[in-house]
């Protein structure tokens, strides 16, 4: 049902729902000097809407990227290098290189979903940590969408220095 706002000649503002032949019908009854606006469109709720809307199809499925981290060629590589040492940057950072390597940063993770990729494979960090670890030791290396607020997620991306840095640790060289 549309609704339509006009001011008559003679003064008299006129608010017509119905279809929107039934209102060019009334509007034709009218002289063509008849100027009509457009209703009050709530500015709020349509940003709302815009960002859901980005961030249901920026999601990226957790176990796709999980499988396609199983069945990388340089596996036995990430396991040895990466997965099996303790150093929580290198595995916060693991994900990223997989999403910029095969799915081309087309979808960036929070700190959540990053927590979440290494529960399916078995490893515990908690998502407070990978969130401390982005904003602080991995933060040379990756590039977040927004800056870091409590409460509201920001997406991440590996930069540039953060693909050379997890490039060398996955084929064991020295870091510098």
């Amino acid at each position: 049902m549309a609704k339509a706002s006009f001011t008559l000649p003679d003064g008299t503002t006129v608010l017509v729902e119905g279809s929107v032949d039934e209102i060019q019908k009334i509007i034709s009854l009218y002289s063509p000097e008849i100027v009509t606006r457009p209703q009050h469109i709530n500015k709020k709720q349509d940003y709302k809407n815009h960002i859901s809307k980005i961030e249901k199809e920026s999601k990226v499925d957790i176990s796709t990227l999980v499988n396609t981290l199983k069945s990388s060629d340089e596996i036995k590589l990430i396991e040895k290098n990466v997965l099996d040492r303790s150093i929580v940057i290198d595995r916060v950072l693991l994900p990223l290189y997989i999403l910029h390597k095969d799915f081309d940063d087309k979808f960036p993770l929070t700190s959540g979903e990053i927590s979440k990729i290494f529960s399916q494979l078995g490893i515990t960090i908690f998502q407070s940590n990978v969130a401390r670890t982005l904003s602080s030791t991995a933060s040379k290396y990756v590039i977040g969408d927004k800056i870091r607020a409590k409460g509201q997620a920001v997406r991440y991306r590996l930069s540039r220095l953060g693909m050379k840095y997890i490039s060398s640790v996955i084929k064991g060289q020295a870091v510098e």
